[in-house]
């Protein structure tokens, strides 16, 4: 879509009503998933057949931040919802955070199509009709929002393991340095005894040597 394409399609759909509903659409749904090919309402194919369209998502994120930008929009929720779509937009377009939703995809298709008893289709293959039914879209998306709420718990708790374990070696690392200073303050009041001691022990000792000496003669 060029960009007078763009200024067409905000002709028509950027009205009030439109802008608040799609602002509404994006912050409920965003408290349900973080999914972002739901919040940019990408093409079903991704979720039957996990073939994901750079193209497509990019403009479908342009045209949807169009729509809600703050600057665009009177909405008080705009900049809210804005945020929402750069977020999603990142996710797809970093390679990593991508090829891990990608597997999720597969993986709740997978999972959705065996219990279903769909077989996955291969190149040259008759598709199952079922496979773009809406019931399946339906049921893949919900097993990808399972997915991801899993991850999610995965990953608090190994930030939570990960933080105690920092607490612990932090409290480790103050005991041994508390215990060092103690040592060391205890060390220096007892310096003056040290040095006390020591003279005294030196001056023994020279009386013993001299005593000794006038012995032998």
């Amino acid at each position: 879509m060029e960009e007078e394409d763009l200024d067409t399609y905000l002709r028509v759909t950027a009205t009030s009503v439109n802008q608040d509903e799609e602002i509404n659409r994006i912050i409920s749904l965003n408290r349900v998933t973080s999914n972002p090919a739901e919040l940019l309402e990408l093409n079903s194919k991704l979720f039957s057949h996990c073939e994901l369209n750079q193209k497509e998502y990019k403009l479908q994120y342009r045209k949807k931040s169009l729509l809600c930008h703050p600057d665009k929009c009177k909405n008080p929720q705009a900049q809210e919802a804005f945020e929402i779509l750069k977020q999603a937009e990142s996710q797809l377009s970093d390679d990593e955070k991508r090829e891990n939703l990608m597997q999720m995809f597969k993986d709740a298709r997978a999972a959705v199509f065996k219990q279903r008893k769909i077989p996955i289709p291969t190149e040259n293959e008759v598709e199952d009709p079922r496979l773009t039914s809406s019931e399946v879209i339906v049921a893949i998306k919900m097993e990808v929002r399972r997915l991801m709420k899993e991850n999610s718990k995965r990953a608090a708790v190994l930030l939570s393991n990960e933080f105690e374990r920092k607490a612990r070696e932090a409290d480790e690392q103050a005991r041994i340095k508390k215990q060092q200073a103690e040592h060391n303050k205890a060390w220096e009041a007892s310096r003056e005894d040290r040095v006390q001691s020591w003279r005294s022990f030196q001056k023994g000792g020279i009386k013993k040597k001299k005593k000794k000496t006038t012995t032998n003669l």
